[in-house]
């Protein structure tokens, strides 16, 4: 009767082992699927529109200079004087000054659309970049097929083929579906499309804000073309070549330098638009 009683209770300890062993390992299951926070992305939105609304209330033009390139490098330097009195760490503070420089060519719009949709040999950067990121793994099928359709649409509208509310919500549609698919903090997918979407809704939210900040010859229009695929197209842009430079340099990548990377290129992207930015540059290239 003893050996009765002894091996029951042996068998109730292994099954009170064996529960609270599956409890933990649920525990450690549950923790590693963790899902990454949309909001924790906005932090390169804000630095994005903290720079356009820089640029708009403090830029004044330099009558001195009479060429393009002088123009583009007066501007750039502009960006990095005001990047280096940011609160960033060193790191992303030489990160953001480095890609200032690397995407300064963006602030031209004419060269800038050139170079990411119209090219002899390919279909332009945009797509080139969105391709190659995802042939390295960087970015996943849903990833790959939303930033696609991102630029197409950027692409679209500034063409004038679709409006601008139709793009935005295009943009919105696709932060929720990146929501749904529940990301894992722990994974290594995700985030260039992350960067991209809350840059590109950030920068909705600035022109909806700053109207005046148009051009004469946008301000009457609904499709409003030119800032609204600059500006989205130079985030993806900026977070494509930023995530493949660093795959390629150290076989993973850093996303937090990517998140810097995409802002500069957007606002170098999106700076050729602000009247007081495009006006000047093209008037430098007619001279």
């Amino acid at each position: 009767m003893k050996k009765i009683i002894f091996s029951l209770l042996g068998i109730a300890v292994i099954v009170i082992i064996a529960i609270t062993s599956c409890q933990k390992t649920d525990e450690v299951i549950n923790s590693n699927l963790k899902k990454m926070n949309f909001e924790s992305y906005e932090k390169y939105g804000k630095i994005h529109n903290d720079f356009l609304s820089y640029f708009k209330n403090e830029f004044v033009i330099n009558p001195d200079i009479t060429k393009l390139s002088e123009g583009i490098d007066y501007i750039t330097q502009f960006y990095i004087n005001y990047a280096m009195r940011l609160d960033l760490s060193a790191d992303e503070k030489d990160n953001l000054i480095k890609s200032l420089e690397d995407y300064k060519r963006f602030l031209y719009t004419p060269d800038l659309y050139n170079e990411l949709f119209v090219s002899e040999e390919s279909k332009g950067l945009y797509f080139e970049s969105i391709t190659q990121a995802y042939k390295l793994g960087i970015i996943d099928d849903f990833e790959f097929n939303s930033m696609n359709l991102i630029g197409q649409k950027a692409k679209d509208n500034h063409d004038g083929l679709i409006s601008y509310e139709e793009l935005k919500n295009i943009i919105l549609q696709i932060k929720n579906e990146w929501i749904a698919k529940g990301y894992s903090i722990e994974s290594d997918k995700g985030h260039a499309l992350a960067i991209t979407l809350a840059i590109s809704l950030a920068s909705i939210e600035w022109w909806e804000e700053n109207p005046d900040a148009f051009s004469d010859n946008q301000k009457n229009t609904k499709a409003l073309p030119v800032w609204a695929a600059t500006d989205i197209v130079g985030a993806a842009v900026g977070a494509t070549m930023s995530a493949i430079t660093s795959y390629a340099t150290t076989g993973e990548v850093n996303w937090s330098a990517v998140g810097i990377n995409a802002v500069s290129g957007a606002v170098m992207g999106s700076t050729g638009a602000i009247a007081k930015g495009g006006q000047w540059l093209s008037s430098l290239f007619k001279k």
